[in-house]
């Protein structure tokens, strides 16, 4: 079941893209119509709602509840649906009988929605360098060549898997680490092993390169949060700039 979740994601992601798709090319919803107005709601929503992640990296009863990565793949999974929410709630911005304007607080908030969500993305990608325990921890450098130590050294004939040469730095050597990574796994799936053995030697595989790669990791991991994390609250405060300045012309439009 673990396994399957993204992919459950995923299904209710396209479905959700698949039915607003056909709302918008059959019925085109006014901006000012409850169906438009419903859907940017359930788009911040579902961004504020994803700041649970946040809580349950610092709260035990969280992770107690559920495994930090399940609540890594609910974070991520409400942040692309609030992105696909955002995204149809905006499409009138982009109508010539609109008029695109640059300083319009709605075009501002999509823009900040936007550099979030492929920041996110980014930042998933980075996540992926550091060794974690199955239920999603991340793992220092000691934890991980104790777990290494436990599962015993890799037969001779799979040696060449591992990785070489000096520890990457900078993120173009993470992504060829990252590449190295992916090819070894691939020539492992290609090998006649028993499968529990292909699960431990996997396992092995992905510490061993993931902790080869661990020091650069971290350190272009942190300064991405330092990026990310403002640019998470400008975003934050233009959806509620959004919101209140939307109301209040609603307020004195109706006043007419």
């Amino acid at each position: 079941m673990r396994r399957a979740l993204p992919w459950v994601y995923a299904a209710i992601i396209a479905g959700e893209i698949a039915a607003l798709s056909w709302r918008y090319a059959t019925d085109f919803p006014a901006p000012t119509s409850a169906f438009s107005v419903n859907l940017g709601w359930v788009g911040l929503g579902s961004m504020v709602v994803m700041l649970i992640y946040s809580v349950a990296r610092r709260s035990k009863a969280l992770r107690d509840l559920a495994r930090l990565s399940a609540w890594l793949h609910f974070h991520i999974f409400l942040g692309v649906q609030g992105m696909v929410c955002v995204v149809f709630h905006s499409l009138h911005l982009f109508t010539r009988s609109y008029g695109f304007n640059w300083l319009n607080p709605a075009v501002l908030n999509f823009i900040a929605v936007a550099i979030v969500f492929f920041s996110g993305l980014f930042g998933r990608y980075l996540y992926s360098f550091l060794p974690r325990t199955m239920g999603g921890e991340q793992m220092a450098a000691r934890e991980v060549e104790s777990e290494l130590n436990k599962l015993g050294a890799l037969p001779s004939s799979l040696q060449q898997l591992l990785p070489a040469g000096p520890v990457p730095r900078g993120l173009g050597a993470l992504v060829k680490a990252d590449l190295q990574t992916r090819g070894s796994l691939r020539a492992l799936a290609g090998l006649d092993v028993p499968e529990q053995t292909r699960e431990l030697v996997s396992r092995r595989l992905k510490l061993q390169l993931r902790l080869h790669a661990l020091g650069g990791a971290e350190k272009v991991f942190q300064r991405w949060i330092v990026l990310h994390r403002p640019l998470a609250s400008i975003m934050y405060i233009l959806s509620v700039m959004h919101v209140v300045i939307s109301y209040m012309y609603a307020l004195a439009y109706s006043a007419k």
